[in-house]
């Protein structure tokens, strides 16, 4: 039935989040294994091909970035609305939420790809790394449509507890796009645009899959009625007050990121950079397991917050936090014992195996963090759940570039302690704001005042 995702929803805390998060798990070890399985492709063209797509790549990020945003502030306001049993509301966030995004859309397509190929100078690469940038860049920007609204009605789908369908959806993109990149890049000899058209027909057909549901089939408790529309500033303000911040902070790590390189680059050049890259890709695939937890407590936290239920809160929050510091220890020490095998994957050549040491002096350092980024990583999603999108912001901020970037520098450059010293400032900065964080969260909710009124109901 359409409505058992709501009724999920407004049950116990601990099963809806277990229920919300196993497709968004599975979802985003899709999405990851995109670019895994792009990257896979694109090295086999040359070093300038590898160089165009990755200085692209950043920007691009920043772009989904926005449509995370957007579909998180939509998650906030209709669950929200959902919990207040206001469906005609959450209904209309969504409308809303699709005619926000299609104002970002035509804006950031336009400015995008008129300002590429400045963007692409602003790199120290040579014309043939700048023109592979373009020729994968161009076509991407283009269809941007098709990234964003992707996020976009995922984030929505999100806000009533429906997380199958987009998993399901991306599940059969991520099949044809690895059908499809060695067909257009080797095949037809199309080589990075290939690889551009490749993402862009997957995405469009993830796209059509979940549009199909939503406005043709109808198989969701949303409604969108595109006819009677009533423009609603107050619905806008709640969707940004969460979807702007949430925005920012992917910029924010995209900043933070930047800095690590600039700092790792001054003590050993690319060698470092090559470690830094390849260690994350193992980082972010372990951290994975505890970002399906925080985006399965968003709904859930914005469901009883607009029921009013603050014990509901609390105990989602405590299960989520309890959750997601189990599965950071046991991932911590898995990777840790595993660590050797998992750097041979990208140092199992002539030309990388220098990186070997490297990485797994990287991995048995940075999991340290890990079991903390489960108390800190579902605090800061606690904010978005209960429309407190700045104070998410603000402890991204902590996070990323007050903490971690300054114990960085601090153990890495002044200390003169070379890489370790890189990876130690980041195990340091990032569990203190992560506990700081958990702190925080505490405070605020044993002092939420939920008899407030609302802007919005």
């Amino acid at each position: 039935m359409i409505d058992e995702n709501v009724d999920v929803l407004k049950g116990k805390p601990e099963k809806a989040i277990i229920t919300l998060a196993i497709p968004i798990l599975i979802y985003l070890l899709i999405s990851n294994s995109y670019n895994i399985v792009d990257g896979m492709w694109i090295s086999g063209i040359g070093k300038a091909a590898i160089t165009g797509v990755g200085s692209i790549t950043p920007l691009f990020n920043v772009v989904n970035g926005v449509a995370m945003g957007i579909g998180a502030g939509a998650t906030s306001a209709i669950s929200y609305f959902i919990g207040l049993n206001d469906k005609d509301k959450a209904d209309n966030v969504g409308v809303h939420t699709i005619i926000l995004s299609l104002i970002i859309v035509v804006i950031l397509t336009v400015v995008i790809v008129f300002s590429l190929k400045y963007y692409l100078s602003m790199y120290n690469i040579d014309a043939n790394a700048v023109n592979q940038g373009m020729e994968y860049g161009i076509p991407l920007f283009l269809n941007l449509y098709s990234f964003v609204f992707l996020g976009v009605l995922t984030g929505i789908l999100r806000g009533e507890g429906e997380t199958k369908k987009p998993m399901i959806a991306s599940s059969i993109g991520l099949v044809l796009n690895a059908i499809l990149d060695p067909v257009f890049i080797y095949i037809l000899n199309m080589g990075v645009m290939g690889a551009a058209l490749s993402t862009i027909l997957t995405s469009i057909l993830s796209l059509i899959i979940l549009s199909y549901w939503v406005f043709v089939k109808k198989s969701t408790y949303l409604k969108f009625s595109f006819k009677s529309f009533k423009f609603d500033l107050s619905i806008i303000k709640k969707i940004l007050v969460v979807g702007i911040p949430a925005s920012i902070e992917l910029f924010i790590m995209n900043i933070a990121t930047t800095l690590y390189l600039m700092f790792i680059s001054s003590i050993s050049g690319n060698y470092g950079i090559a470690v830094f890259t390849a260690g994350n890709w193992i980082y972010y695939l372990g951290i994975m397991p505890i970002t399906a937890t925080c985006f399965a407590l968003v709904p859930v936290v914005g469901n009883a917050f607009g029921a009013r239920n603050l014990d509901k809160i609390k105990k989602a929050y405590k299960f989520g936090c309890k959750s997601a510091l189990i599965l950071g220890t046991l991932i911590a020490i898995c990777i840790f014992i595993f660590a050797e095998p998992l750097s041979f994957i990208f140092a199992n050549t002539s030309e990388n195996s220098d990186l070997f040491g490297g990485l797994v002096l990287f991995i048995r350092i940075v999991v340290f963090c890990l079991p903390f980024l489960g108390i800190g990583l579902p605090s800061t999603f606690l904010y978005q759940g209960l429309g407190k999108g700045v104070n998410s912001l603000m402890w991204t901020l902590i996070r990323e570039l007050l903490f971690s970037v300054f114990f960085t520098y601090l153990f890495g450059i002044v200390f003169s302690f070379g890489l370790s010293g890189i990876w130690t400032g980041l195990v340091v900065g990032r569990t203190l704001a992560n506990i700081l964080n958990y702190l925080f969260a505490n405070h605020t909710l044993n002092h939420l005042n939920l008899q407030q009124t609302d802007a919005v109901s």
